[in-house]
């Protein structure tokens, strides 16, 4: 029987904050581990124009796959009342 592999990840880092402190890190787990990362950056609107040189940078020498987009206000707006009503329910 032949295993069906629809994911092609290791792991998933998702990153929705200043990102400039996590890269150095980020680069040693990334050699010492060997897995397959994808690298996702959430709300691209958010990072100056310094940060986004910065990933462009440690996209270019890092061996993980990135994407990078933006959620649409309204999405972003539904998802932090959830995350206020999850954390009200803790």
């Amino acid at each position: 029987m032949i295993k069906k592999n629809y994911f092609n990840y290791d792991e998933i880092i998702f990153f929705d904050e200043k990102v400039s402190n996590y890269f150095e890190e980020l680069k040693k787990k990334i050699e010492v581990d060997k897995k397959k990362y994808l690298i996702v950056f959430l709300d691209d609107r958010n990072y100056s124009l310094r940060e986004k040189n910065i990933i462009k940078t440690y996209v270019d020498n890092l061996q993980a796959d990135f994407l990078m987009f933006t959620l649409k206000p309204e999405y972003l707006n539904i998802i932090n009342k959830k995350i206020q009503i999850l954390n009200l329910s803790a």
